[in-house]
Formats: C-alpha cells, sequence, structure tokens
C-alpha cells in the first residue's frame, strides 16, 4: 500500500511539473470602463466650489458659469483671453496604457478652442486637440482620444479647456471616459510585443543615452528576447532599436526592428515598426506603391495598431527588412542587397554636436560598400563573390571609373527618380539611404526605393525646380539647407545622356494626369484601409492626392524647357565647380579611426594580406593586427602610410589574421583600431566588363548592319566568347551546326530565330563539354526556335558570373517547338526567368539535375516528353503555367514541382518511376486533372518549405495512383483535394524530410 502511494505521489509530481512547463500563452487584457462623467455645467458640489460631474467626479471653473448661451439645460462655460480655462477634471492613481475619450460643444471662434491634457504643473502636454468633429446649428463638438504613454511615468493627468479667442466662447456637455486600455473594434487586427521589465529598463537606459547623443549608434542597438502575438499566433522574435536618429526614439513611440526566429508574420521574417510622422503618413505608403506599380523593387510597407505589454501604443508604419524575401516577392532571383556603410557620418555628427565644431571630410569617398545579412551570404562561396562584385560596380561609380549603365539597370533607376520628382520624396536620394541590389543574372545593380518621407513636411525646401535634376538654380546659392553631398553623388546620374532620356521618357508618362489616375483606382482599397487605420489615431490627417495632380502639372510644363537645358554641350561643365574639392586637415584625431579602412585577402589558414586604404591628412603609422580575444600580434616593424591629399593612400601588409588593425597618428599613448573587413577591397574585378572585352561577335558572325540582321555560317565553330549586343535579330538557319568549344560563352541580348526543320535540325553542341551556355537576356523581341537540338552544355561560369541553365532567357519571350535538351552539364538543361514561353512537343533526355526550371514565368508546356532526369523534370517557382499531354519517366526528386505562390494546371500527364509525382510547396496552388501517377514512392506531396510563405494547395480529379508506394503526403494546414474529397494533412515539418 505503502508502494502504491508512493508511486502515485510520483507521478503527481510528474504531472505537476509536466504542467509547470507548460508554454504560457499571451492572454489580452480585456478593455474595461473605470469612470465616466458628463458636465454641463448644471450642477455644484457640496461648497458650491466645483461642478458636479455625477460618479463622484468633479472639475473646476464654477467662476466661468453663464446662461447667456447654452447648447442644453440652464448653463454653459464662457471662455476667452480674459478667462482662459475651465472644466478642468484630475485623475490620479493613472496607469500607463490607460484610455481617455472625451468631448465638448462649443459656440464661437473657429479653430481657438482646445481639449488639453497634460501632467498636474500643465509644463508637459500630451495631447491637445482643437478639430472639428461635428457641427449643430452653430454648436461645434471637439474630441478627444489619447492614452497614457506606456513609456512615461506619471500617475496623475489633469484634463481641461482652453480658450485662445478675443470674443466669447461658449462650451457645454462636456464627456469623459476612462478605460484601463483602448478599446478595439471586432474588425481590428493589432501587433502585441511582449518583453521583460528588465528590457524595458534596458530601453529606457538606451534612450536617455541616445537623447544625450543626439544620434543612434550602433552600441544603443542591442538586441533582446521578445515575443510577438497577432490573431492567436504566436512567434519568438529579437527585437532592438533601429534609425538612425532620435525622433526614432523621443516620443512615447520607440522604433524597433524585429526579427522572427524560424517562422514569419505576413511573409516577413525581419521587419520594422515606427510611428507614421518618421515617414510623413501616407506619403510614404503612397510612394511604395508607386514603385510597386512601376516594378520599382521596395519594401513591403502597411499600418497596424501596436500593443506593448498589453498597452496600446498606437498606429505603427511596419516595413519589412533588406533581406532575400523583398527580392523573390519581387520575382527577382536572390542576390546580394547592399548600401554604402552610414555609420562613420552618424560618428561623425555626434561628434560635431558634442564638439560644436563642424569637420569637412571625405565621408562619402571613405564609407565601406556593406552587405546585408553578412554572416548568411559569406557561408555561401558563391554568394560572397557576388558581393564583391557588387560592391566593385557601386565603388566604380562612385570613382567615376564606369559609366552608369556599366552599373545599373538603367530603366528602373530612371523610373525611381522620375516617381521621385513626382512624389518629391528626396529623402530617398541621400546617399547613406539608397539600398542596391545585385541582379546575378544582368550583373547589374537596381535600387530599391524606400524612406521618401519627410516627417518635416512634404518636400524638401530648397529643391524648388519641378524636375530634379535641373540644377542649374544652385548657382551662386548658398542655402543653409543645400546638401552638397547629396549633390555629388547624384550628379554623374545627370551627366549621362542614356540615363537622361530615360529620365525624360518617365518623367513624360508619369506627369500625364492619366497616369495618376488609373495609379489610385487601381490601390484605392488598400488606400481607404490604411488610412482609416491612420485616422483612429490620427482623425485630421488627409492625403491630398490634388499635390500629385499639381506636381505632375508642373513637371509637364517644366519638360521642354529641361529637355532644353540637357541638350546643351555646357551642361555638364557647369556643375563641376560645385564638387566638393577640399576637406579639413586639422582635426581631432578621434577622427582619424573613421578615415582609415581595412579588408582582408586570405592567403592561409592563420595568415592574411590586409588591404588599407587611408583618407587620414596626416602621416600615421600600423603596427599591428588584434585578434577576437583582445591579443595584439605587433608588426616587426611600423608600416608608414603617408597623408591623404583627394586620393586614398593603399598598401598591402602580409601579417597574422585579425579582427582588427592597430595604428597610431600622433602618438603611441594613443593607439586607435579600426575593423578589418571579411572581404576584399573595391577593385576593378568585374566580370560582365571583362567578358566584353573578349567578344568575338565580328569576327564569328555575318552582319547585315543596314536590315539589323545576324547569321551564321551552315557550320560554325565558336572557340571565342561570342556577346551579341541588343537591337539585332539573330537568324540561324534550317541544317546549322554550331559548335561551342574552349569554354566559349554565347550570349545574345537580341532574339533569335532558329529555323530547323524535321529533316535539317539544328544543332548546339559542345564537342569538348566546356560550352558555358547559350544564353538570351533581355531580348526586346519574342525569340522562336523550331527543331533544334541542344546536346551536351554547361552553363555560364564566368569569374564569379554564374548560371544555372545550359540554355538561358531572361527576360525574353521565346517559342520552343519540336526541341530537344539532352546531356547537359549543369543544374538546368533550360532555365525561364521573368518571361513567357510556348513548349510544345520537345523533348527532355538525360539530364544532369533538372530539366526545366522556371522563376517568374508565365507559360504552356503541351505535348512533351522528360526521361532520364537526375532531379526535378518540370520546376516552377512563382510561375503561372499550364501542362498537358506530356510523360515524365524515371525523374530522380519530383515530376512536377510547383513552389512559391506559383499557379499550375495540369491535365492529361503521365507520370512514372519518381521519387515524388508531383509537389505543392509554399502557398502555390495546382489543379490536376486526368493524370496518371505510376511507380512513384509518393504520389502527391504538399508542404511548405519557407516560413515567409504559406500553406500549399492541390485540387485533383480523375487520377490513377498506380503501385506508388506512398500515395499522398499532405502537411498540416495544407488543402488537399481528390475527386472533391478533402484529405486532412497530419505531417508536421515535411520540408525536414525532403530539404535537409
Amino acid at each position: 500500500m505503502k508502494i502504491e502511494r508512493i508511486i502515485f505521489l510520483l507521478i503527481t509530481i510528474i504531472l505537476i511539473g509536466v504542467g509547470c512547463k507548460k508554454k504560457q500563452t499571451f492572454q489580452k487584457i480585456k478593455p474595461t470602463l473605470l469612470a465616466s462623467c458628463t458636465c454641463g455645467a448644471e450642477k455644484l458640489n457640496a461648497d458650491s466650489k466645483r461642478f458636479d460631474c455625477g460618479n463622484n467626479i468633479t472639475c473646476s471653473g464654477v467662476d466661468t458659469r453663464t446662461e447667456e448661451k447654452v447648447r442644453s439645460g440652464k448653463y454653459a462655460v464662457r471662455l476667452s483671453n480674459d478667462f482662459p480655462f475651465s472644466m478642468t477634471f484630475q485623475f490620479d492613481d493613472v496607469k500607463q496604457g490607460e484610455y481617455f475619450e472625451t468631448s465638448v460643444w462649443y459656440f464661437g471662434e473657429n479653430g481657438k478652442s482646445n481639449i488639453i491634457a497634460s501632467d498636474l504643473s500643465g509644463k508637459k502636454i500630451y495631447i491637445v486637440e482643437n478639430r472639428i468633429a461635428k457641427i449643430e446649428n452653430g454648436w461645434r463638438l471637439l474630441k478627444l482620444k489619447f492614452s497614457i504613454p506606456v513609456y512615461e511615468n506619471t500617475n496623475s493627468i489633469k484634463i481641461y479647456l482652453y480658450c485662445q479667442s478675443n470674443k466669447p466662447t461658449y462650451f457645454d456637455d462636456m464627456t469623459i471616459s476612462r478605460y484601463n486600455i483602448r478599446p478595439r473594434s471586432k474588425k481590428e487586427s493589432a501587433l502585441y510585443l511582449e518583453y521583460k521589465p528588465e528590457q524595458y529598463e534596458l530601453f529606457r537606459s538606451l534612450k536617455e543615452k541616445i537623447l544625450e547623443a543626439f544620434v543612434i549608434d550602433n552600441k544603443e542597438k542591442e538586441w533582446v528576447k521578445a515575443n510577438l502575438f497577432y490573431e492567436n499566433q504566436k512567434y519568438k522574435t529579437k527585437i532592438r532599436f533601429k534609425g538612425d536618429w532620435t525622433d526614432h526614439v523621443s516620443s512615447d513611440k520607440w522604433s524597433f526592428r524585429i526579427k522572427i526566429k524560424d517562422d514569419s508574420w505576413q511573409n516577413l521574417r525581419t521587419f520594422s515598426i515606427q510611428s507614421p510622422v518618421v515617414r510623413d503618413f501616407m506619403h510614404e505608403w503612397v510612394l511604395h506603391k508607386l514603385f510597386t506599380y512601376e516594378d520599382v523593387l521596395t519594401t513591403r510597407y502597411e499600418f497596424i495598431p501596436v500593443y506593448v505589454n498589453n498597452i496600446y501604443t498606437g498606429i505603427y508604419a511596419y516595413e519589412e527588412h533588406f533581406e532575400k524575401q523583398l527580392i523573390e516577392n519581387r520575382n527577382r532571383r536572390e542576390g546580394p542587397i547592399i548600401k554604402f556603410n552610414e555609420n562613420d557620418m552618424f560618428s561623425k555628427s555626434k561628434h560635431e554636436f558634442k564638439s560644436g565644431r563642424n569637420v569637412r571630410l571625405p565621408i562619402i569617398q571613405a564609407s565601406e560598400i556593406l552587405p546585408f545579412g553578412e554572416n548568411k551570404l559569406f557561408a555561401d562561396t558563391s554568394m560572397k563573390r557576388q558581393f564583391e562584385i557588387a560592391q566593385n560596380l557601386l565603388n566604380a561609380y562612385r570613382t567615376n571609373a564606369l559609366s552608369p549603365e556599366d552599373v545599373f539597370d538603367l530603366d528602373p533607376l530612371a523610373k525611381f527618380y522620375a516617381i521621385i520628382s513626382l512624389t518629391k520624396s528626396y529623402h530617398a536620394l541621400a546617399w547613406h539611404n539608397q539600398r542596391f541590389y545585385f541582379n546575378p543574372i544582368t550583373q547589374k545593380l537596381e535600387i530599391i526605393g524606400y524612406d521618401g518621407g519627410d516627417p518635416h513636411g512634404y518636400s524638401y525646401g530648397w529643391v524648388k525646380p519641378a524636375i530634379f535634376g535641373d540644377f542649374e538654380f544652385l548657382h551662386g546659392i548658398k542655402d543653409a539647407n543645400f546638401d552638397e553631398n547629396l549633390y555629388n553623388f547624384n550628379l554623374n546620374l545627370f551627366k549621362n545622356k542614356t540615363f537622361l532620356n530615360l529620365y525624360v521618357k518617365y518623367l513624360e508618362k508619369y506627369s500625364n494626369p492619366d497616369f495618376i489616375t488609373a495609379f489610385k483606382q487601381s490601390i484605392n482599397t488598400d488606400f481607404e484601409k490604411n488610412l482609416n487605420i491612420i485616422q483612429t489615431e490620427y482623425p485630421d490627417y488627409i492625403f491630398n492626392f490634388e499635390k500629385l495632380f499639381t506636381n505632375a502639372q508642373n513637371i509637364k510644363k517644366a519638360i521642354e524647357p529641361y529637355k532644353k537645358t540637357i541638350s546643351k554641350n555646357d551642361y555638364i561643365d557647369k556643375f563641376e565647380t560645385l564638387k566638393t574639392s577640399s576637406f579639413d586637415v586639422n582635426y581631432d584625431f578621434f577622427y582619424d579611426k573613421l578615415m582609415l579602412k581595412a579588408y582582408k585577402k586570405n592567403i592561409a589558414k592563420d595568415s592574411i594580406k590586409i588591404q588599407i586604404a587611408s583618407f587620414i591628412s596626416k602621416k600615421i603609422y600600423i603596427i599591428g593586427t588584434e585578434d577576437k580575444q583582445g591579443i595584439i600580434h605587433k608588426f616587426n616593424n611600423e608600416v608608414a602610410i603617408s597623408q591623404y591629399k583627394l586620393e586614398p593612400i593603399y598598401c598591402e601588409i602580409n601579417c597574422h589574421d585579425g579582427d582588427s588593425l592597430i595604428f597610431y597618428s600622433q602618438s603611441k599613448d594613443k593607439l586607435q583600431k579600426v575593423k578589418i573587413h571579411d572581404w576584399q577591397i573595391p577593385n576593378s574585378n568585374i566580370p560582365f566588363q571583362q567578358l566584353f572585352l573578349t567578344n568575338d561577335i565580328r569576327n564569328i558572325a555575318i552582319f547585315d548592319e543596314k536590315n539589323k540582321v545576324i547569321t551564321f555560317k551552315k557550320k560554325t565553330t565558336i572557340s571565342k566568347n561570342i556577346i551579341i549586343p541588343s537591337d539585332y535579330s539573330v537568324i540561324i538557319t534550317k541544317g546549322s551546326s554550331i559548335d561551342i568549344v574552349n569554354n566559349a560563352v554565347f550570349m545574345t541580348f537580341s532574339p533569335i530565330q532558329i529555323d530547323g526543320t524535321e529533316k535539317e535540325p539544328v544543332t548546339i553542341t559542345s564537342s569538348d563539354g566546356t560550352a558555358q551556355g547559350f544564353t538570351i537576356l533581355r531580348a526586346k523581341g519574342k525569340s522562336h526556335l523550331t527543331h533544334v537540338v541542344f546536346d551536351g552544355l554547361n552553363t555560364l561560369n564566368y569569374n564569379g558570373w554564374n548560371l544555372t541553365g545550359a540554355v538561358t532567357f531572361y527576360e525574353s519571350d521565346v517559342e520552343f517547338g519540336d526541341c530537344t535538351f539532352k546531356n547537359n552539364k549543369c543544374e538546368d538543361a533550360l532555365n525561364v526567368i521573368r518571361s513567357t514561353f510556348d513548349m510544345k512537343n520537345c523533348i527532355f533526355n538525360n539530364i544532369f539535375s533538372d530539366a526545366f526550371d522556371s522563376d517568374f514565368s508565365d507559360g504552356i508546356i503541351l505535348n512533351s516528353r522528360f526521361e532520364k532526369i537526375a532531379n526535378d523534370a518540370i520546376d516552377f517557382s512563382g510561375s503561372n503555367v499550364k501542362i498537358e499531354d506530356c510523360n515524365i519517366v524515371n525523374a530522380g526528386d519530383k515530376g512536377i514541382s510547383g513552389g512559391e505562390n506559383s499557379k499550375m494546371n495540369i491535365s492529361d500527364i503521365i507520370i512514372k518511376g519518381c521519387n515524388i509525382g508531383i509537389a505543392s510547396k509554399d502557398k502555390s496552388v495546382l489543379e490536376v486533372n486526368n493524370s496518371t501517377l505510376e511507380n512513384c514512392k509518393y504520389g502527391f506531396v504538399l508542404l511548405q518549405k519557407k516560413p515567409e510563405y504559406g500553406d500549399a494547395s492541390l485540387n485533383a480529379n480523375n487520377i490513377k495512383l498506380n503501385n506508388c508506394a506512398v500515395n499522398h503526403l499532405i502537411e498540416s494546414g495544407s488543402d488537399f483535394y481528390i475527386d472533391g474529397e478533402k484529405i486532412i494533412g497530419k505531417e508536421k515539418k515535411l520540408a525536414d524530410i525532403f530539404y535537409k
């Protein structure tokens, strides 16, 4: 019996322990009315010194009572400049997050009457309201709604009336309601952020340091753990302060960067929240929508109510961070995102603020080019190489080593600048606000539009012309608001004729009122939704689209004069005198560490080559390196570096590996250190430029310049690189054979027409197996390929410029008829990206990995055959595709795979001998009809691979599943229907099974 009791007690203890370890769920506090009252000046309290407002609430102002003008009852109060205050309520034991609603009717001069909430001293004003909510019979209704700031400690507040009119103004029927938290409407979805009290105290202490320092330093951006809740879903996160200036923390709305662990919210892994004021409310939202409307890269940007530790903090803007999800959401292939390092600029500003002296330094010239997500990026050697190319491109633009068209994708860049002119969002043009995506396919930088809204108003006051780039007005002007760095960084673009022609083209497009009207109609529903969200906290806020129409009208008037201005030969020379040509020489040694840059080039395991660029205006001495443990490794001899004189001083040192570089400029007792970056210093290694220098097209092809046609001989051996420029037609006639050898590249920017026949097909092969692909990039017309055999091709792999397809079409529409792809030696036999395609009667055979891989494309595949495929036969991401009458035999992985929000209509397909017959992933929707899946390990698989996407969907009808080991494997949350019957998914984390 004792043993049984002991066992019972042990089990009980275990169960209690298990119960204690259960995760706590977030409990939302229910809004409760704490107090309410109405005061019409009708009733006095017992000693007749205060108004009795009911529910044991009184207010002062009896001496302003009057019968002269009333809205209801017998009395009101009369105020003017002589007696400006009345109906003062005091509320004690006020808690953070408490919410007040108050209203009053007044009769008198408009705009001179206010409801005010403040601390008891009246020195700290929480909110003032003088906006009219309603008018009845000459009486105007004021409403005031506010929450006690979550980041303020206050015990008591007062709410009172204040009149600034010289004429008598009458107030009546004042109401106040007090809640524990702000009530929410049933339709409202809010974001709840929860962190511990000690973390709150950390943020408060960091805020004090920030306000003292004038800027937000990286030291104040300390990550802490937090929980995020949205619609009963919990997310584990890390949060920190975000932003550069004090406006991000000076109010009761602190700006945060939020990083979600192993999950996503609204398809975002990392994002920021900040007050709408910081980016000028809806101005920023409209700017982002314009970018999206014109396919300019931009961040996702919306508004949402936010609660911090169960206390309502108001409406916030949320914005996605610069990660691969931004790129993929805009239908681009993953590539590095880069920026100029702005930390030195803010460190300089911080020191100037303390010292009271401004210093002219080559900040832009010295600023490093940094990647976002450095750790993840550099874990992949190919991505690191892509970053180094991107860095080299941006540096080449900064130093005028390359023209803008060799660095940037000019078309979206011209759109970006034209939209900036239309919206007057010049804040986005500052050099330290610009972000760039490196497109690994085109090897160009693409601008990412964001941060155009200015909290101080609609536009920069000094930008007076209607068109940004009309620089002549700057001559002779000494305006304190003129940003010379903004001007200088953008100057090179406006010296480039190709860019200017595109810029004018889009200025003309966007200044057409029909364009703005169509854009406005396209966003109308979302616009009203977000405006309504903002107006719950800022009820008088409006966004006037007439500003855009007015700006457009002004641009339209200015375009013809602007065209004449930029056509003048001396247009460029006029601006050279404005360029910065000198910097301060004598300055505090504090700035030295901002002006020395160090990079590393790995040589061996424990030794490196440090690459140094000095922008310091005095001689300096390098004494050694410091490792991560703080141990200094001194050089045998100090390395002296000469002073900077408008050109950086470069040197290289072979030494022990290190994390920091140790140096001094004045004396050895004032040693300083700078970080050594884990990548090479910017250089001229740019594959696109190097490849074009080797172009042998003129010696291989036959040019008809009159008709802009390029042809090839019947038998052509290509042993040197071929790059065909745009604006030609490329024709390969029936019976032709092209043999690409000696690692040669075949690339065309013009559409290609290959006219093979059944009896005389065209063969494109590589007899030595070294061909670096058959690549079509941004061809302006549609390509047509008939009876073509692609045999034994590899893909482009040129000094860091790497593609995946033996045959690649990028932003180039194409038709394939009776084509064969076989014996490729790379990841994809055919890769179609951001294009439309038609494929009929084609064959894929003996494929190295994937047969047909398509990203962000629309097309149709008819009556085609796929066999002996090492990996996926058909693999589509972000695409809309129709597949009919196709056979897939022996694919090592998936017969058909739809991922990343693809839409696929599949019918009359036979899939045999594959690992997975058909897979739907990551919010893709597949419709499969009248098909057979035979001898597959898995018939259908539905799963979510990437956290930023949603569950998959597949609807199958009239399917034959013959001899499949598992007919279907469905992840929980996915929607799978077969012949109208829903199959409930029960599997968890299938991505761990198939992708790890």
